[in-house]
């Protein structure tokens, strides 16, 4: 819907544009990839436009007086200004959005945040102009998907890929931060081990109390709220570093898989189960040193650079204090095996909640492969002289999916 002139404008504004709420598979889809993978259970309160309306000016001097309007009227909560350099995304659209505080003195309804984005008629158009060549290419990446093996949220794939497109680059503060933590402590993984105290949130005390042991306490501000994106008062290692944890996230689903349950998966097994196929003879019994952990962690299909990048996460005793030689110890794969209490595995891999999770399928998969491989042996063996094999078919029980809670109905 689209009236002239709104009053919040006071007459300035071109037109408004009410796009309605936002519709339940969109709210599902950003919470699933935004905010689950660091919230699982309480991802959709950190959506903020649920509620949006948009004020189209007709100029850059005016939206500047709109906004001065707005903030001196309503209850604002955050502004993000993305005409500033350091919001600037791929695309190159520019807009001002303004979160307000909706209320009513009556409480006939309960109090909601409302996103108001205030654009130029130039980007207005532009924006509305190149819509569907947008979903356009969100659909063939989601084509892209359908064909590997790994199953993946097309819904989330669709939004994942406009949101590459529109989101703002890193801001300086963010990139700054992880650069002090990596020097530090080796890499951001381990900084989050050591210094913001190894647990899937951290709140504002513990993150200032880091930049102060950084001598950076003065941009403690800066540097939270780049990293705290959507206002929820505390961050996650995946916002931290959202690549090291689809890359942890990838190696621990794999590393996983090599035991049949579970039950199985102490810190003794998974090493040995790492290291058992290594050409490569250990320097040292329950460590692997950077040559050592490239040849291991070869046959999960781990590449020379991923390789290196795991290997710098997982070292819990890199930066500042480094005593070579770098090693990978049972500690750090005891903490690996722990990732899921840090960060919900199957959000950051995009797998939609009725399929079965990355580790099921690598235990279903290497069930199958090691089912057909003993069937098509013979049932007596030649060499056998007499005995007899019989094939042994391994059953696994995948448990259900748990299911996370549905936002309510806009």
């Amino acid at each position: 819907a689209k009236w002239q002139a709104p009053r919040v404008a006071h007459g300035k504004a071109r037109f408004a544009y009410n796009p309605g709420p936002k519709s339940r598979d969109a709210a599902i889809a950003k919470a699933f990839v935004r905010f689950a993978p660091a919230d699982p259970e309480g991802r959709y309160q950190h959506l903020l436009d649920l509620a949006r309306a948009s004020i189209v000016f007709a100029n850059s001097r005016m939206l500047r007086a709109g906004l001065e309007h707005i903030l001196a009227e309503f209850e604002v909560v955050a502004v993000r200004n993305h005409y500033h350099p350091s919001l600037h995304n791929i695309i190159g659209s520019r807009c001002v959005d303004v979160y307000v505080v909706i209320s009513d003195e009556d409480e006939t309804f309960t109090p909601h945040i409302c996103e108001i984005r205030l654009e130029e008629m130039g980007f207005h158009l532009a924006r509305a102009k190149v819509h569907p060549h947008l979903d356009q290419i969100a659909e063939i990446f989601c084509k892209f998907y359908e064909h590997r093996k790994t199953i993946k949220d097309p819904k989330a794939i669709r939004y994942l890929a406009q949101w590459v497109l529109f989101r703002p680059k890193d801001s300086h503060g963010a990139i700054v931060f992880r650069r002090h933590l990596a020097r530090r402590y080796g890499s951001t993984v381990n900084a989050w081990r050591m210094a913001l105290g190894d647990d899937s949130l951290v709140d504002f005390l513990t993150f200032r109390q880091c930049c102060q042991n950084l001598a950076y306490r003065d941009q403690t501000v800066e540097y939270w709220s780049a990293l705290d994106a959507g206002l929820a008062g505390n961050i996650s290692l995946f916002e931290l570093d959202s690549d090291a944890v689809m890359l942890l996230a990838k190696f621990y689903g794999r590393l996983m898989g090599l035991v049949s349950n579970d039950s199985e998966a102490d810190v003794d097994t998974l090493f040995a189960k790492l290291t058992i196929k290594s050409a490569v003879k250990l320097s040292k019994q329950g460590s692997l040193e950077a040559h050592e952990f490239r040849q291991v962690v070869k046959p999960l299909g781990f590449g020379p650079v991923d390789a290196d990048l795991l290997f710098c996460y997982l070292d819990s005793k890199g930066g500042a204090n480094h005593a070579p030689p770098a090693t990978v110890t049972l500690d750090d794969i005891a903490w690996l095996s722990n990732l899921p209490a840090l960060v919900d595995i199957d959000s950051v891999m995009l797998t939609p909640e009725d399929a079965a999770t990355m580790v099921e399928a690598l235990r279903i998969a290497s069930a199958d492969t090691t089912t057909g491989r003993r069937a098509r042996m013979p049932s007596e063996s030649p060499c056998a002289r007499g005995s007899t094999r019989t094939s042994v078919f391994l059953s696994l029980s995948m448990p259900e999916s748990v299911r996370s809670p549905q936002p309510p109905e806009p």
